[in-house]
């Protein structure tokens, strides 16, 4: 969130390549996944050592001029620096390495070719490019890589395109997990929030504290994405005959028979003062906090 506030696009392009890159590396590296992950995240902390006019095209994509790409090119080396005193980070620094090498191929680590893919297209995509232009310029340039690479990247995109839908809410209804669709700027033209950045507490709490009036009647246009395979999207959506049956309980002995008493009417008049209805310790209301929802606040979108 540090990164967020201090340049909203290259953050935005961090938490979309973290997405991607994690994602692959769950299927073709598992066991690398955490590293890829981090690695993501780390890479773009080093753009902070770009001028702000570079680090702005990094993370909008746009074509570097000059010296600016040889700038670039040192930005996965100095996020290793970053990190170089950090424990247990060895595997994060190998992959910034490895991405920071020229060519690398099937040469390298297939998690540094996970990661690189990953940038290669968000840089693709950032552009404008359309899906079968973008695949065809990553072919390009990642020729040489593993080819299961390629096939995979594909196939998620595919899938994230199949299991998410665009949503236009206003900006006060933004929930925890959605992501932006289209940069959001103010009336000056300022970017407040990248494409692709994930909404979190923190975005959450600005949005409330210094945007409500215009998060109100401005509009957004948001990603919903379904939960990932093999995954429910929600612990309370989880269907509870899953569940492993509890042990059974000694039994009891058994009770005297109570005698028959006549149960009351539901009416007032049959209940005692401050007395609730019968059923009512079965039936509780619903509540929500601000952890999953803005509800409190401005009301749940629609």
């Amino acid at each position: 969130d540090v990164l967020a506030l201090a340049s909203p696009t290259v953050f935005g392009r961090a938490e979309r390549v973290q997405r991607l890159a994690g994602e692959l590396a769950g299927r073709l590296a598992p066991s690398d996944r955490w590293s890829v992950e981090i690695a993501a995240t780390v890479w773009h902390l080093g753009c902070v050592t770009l001028p702000p006019a570079v680090a702005e095209k990094v993370g909008r994509g746009l074509p570097l001029e000059g010296d600016e790409a040889a700038r670039v090119r040192e930005v996965p080396a100095a996020a290793g620096r970053l990190v170089a005193h950090i424990p247990r980070l060895e595997r994060v620094r190998e992959l910034l390495h490895a991405v920071g090498e020229p060519a690398g191929g099937a040469d390298a680590p297939l998690a540094a070719q996970l990661l690189r893919a990953a940038l290669e297209l968000d840089t693709l995509e950032a552009r404008g490019l359309s899906p079968a232009a973008a695949f065809d310029e990553l072919d390009v340039a990642l020729a040489g890589c593993d080819p299961r690479v390629l096939a995979e990247i594909r196939e998620v995109r595919g899938y994230e395109g199949a299991a998410s839908c665009v949503r236009e809410l206003r900006l006060q209804d933004i929930t925890l997990g959605m992501v932006f669709a289209d940069d959001v700027v103010n009336h000056a033209g300022l970017l407040l929030i990248a494409r692709g950045q994930e909404v979190t507490m923190p975005l959450i709490e600005r949005v409330r504290t210094y945007w409500s009036d215009d998060a109100a009647r401005e509009t957004v246009r948001m990603i919903v994405r379904a939960a990932p395979r093999g995954r429910a999207d929600d612990a309370d959506a989880r269907d509870v005959s899953d569940a492993p049956d509890a042990p059974d309980a000694p039994d009891a002995p058994d009770a005297p028979d109570a005698p028959d008493v006549p149960a009351p009417h539901d009416t007032a008049a049959g209940r005692g003062a401050g007395e609730a209805p019968a059923d009512a310790a079965t039936t509780t209301p619903a509540t929500t906090t601000p952890a999953t929802t803005l509800a409190g606040r401005f009301g749940w979108w629609r």
